[in-house]
Order: C-alpha cells, then structure tokens, then sequence
C-alpha cells in the first residue's frame, strides 16, 4: 500500500471524529483471548443500492494487524455488503490459519440474522449470503458476532466508504508479511 492510500485512509477516519459531534458512545478496543483473532467489518453502499464496497480489519491479542481489506464490489444493497464483508473476512481468517474469531459489526440486523440463523422472508441475496457465512463458521472451530456502536468501527468505515466512493481504482488488501 502507498503513501497515498494510507494518507487518504487516515484522513477519513479523522475527518469521521470531527463529523461526529451528536452522541458519542465510549469504548475501549479489548484484545480477543490467546488464540482468536477479533475482525472489524463493514460495507458501504452510496445508495441502496449504489456503489458499493467492504472493508475490515482483523487483529490478534496484541492488537497487531493480521489482515486488512477495502474493496470495491459493484452497484450493491448496503446490507448485502454488510453480509459480504463477514464472508469476506472470515475466509481471509480461515486462509491464514485462523480457527477461531469474533466477528464485530455496526450492523444490527445481519449480526441478528447470523446468531438467530433464521433467513425466513429476507431478500434472496442476502439469504445465500447468510448461509455462507454460516457454512464457513461451521468449519472453523469458533466463530461469534457481536454488534459494536458505529462509533467503534471507525476503521473498518472508513475502508469500506474509500473503496465504495472511489470505485474500481481503489482496491486495499494486505496479510501477507505486515510485520
């Protein structure tokens, strides 16, 4: 990654903590235990649908960066690439030998949809999403979702806004040697 992309990502997670004036709900980033690794995820969608992107970041205990991701994924629903961010970064986990994560999410409903793992009368996309999702956390050995405040996820936000708003130019990914 460039100079330039990482001054651009840090910018917008700035730019986020300044817009955020209303209500602040505080919180402290906590480590995951010895072996799991904690994923931070969101998508974006400029309309719905409307361009759209994911991005997520997974660290260890030591809060070290395992994984990071900020990709562009076409005209999509915004909880469709919250679903696909999940996929998409519990299969990076699974790659690079990761058996056991927490997944957390800003969003509500998919978080919701993934621990009661009912899919009756959701959008059909979605839907296959969800039971991808599923598929895959049952081949690892542990696997929860967590529903975070917005505020917390600044940096996923931030990666998944990028990518959807500059489009097919801007794809971030990074786990091979990040130390």
């Amino acid at each position: 990654m460039g100079l330039q992309e990482l001054s651009l990502i840090f910018s917008c997670v700035r730019r986020g903590r300044r817009a955020m004036k209303k209500v602040q709900r505080v919180g402290t980033w906590l480590p995951p235990q010895d072996d799991f690794l904690k994923i931070d995820i969101d998508g974006s969608s400029w309309g719905n649908p409307g361009p759209s992107g994911i991005g997520g970041v997974g660290r260890d205990r030591l809060g070290e960066v395992v994984f990071f991701f900020s990709v562009h994924k076409g005209q999509q629903a915004h909880n469709f690439m919250e679903g696909l961010s999940i996929l998409y970064a519990l299969e990076r986990s699974y790659v690079l030998g990761w058996h056991k994560a927490i997944c957390e999410s800003d969003s509500q409903i998919i978080v919701n949809l993934l621990i009661e793992q009912k899919v009756v009368g959701i959008n059909w996309q979605l839907e296959g999403i969800v039971h991808q999702i599923l598929q895959v956390s049952a081949i690892m050995d542990k696997v929860s979702f967590i529903h975070i405040p917005h505020e917390w996820n600044r940096v996923a936000d931030c990666l998944a806004k990028c990518t959807s708003k500059h489009g097919d130019e801007w794809k971030v990914e990074g786990w091979e040697n990040l130390s």
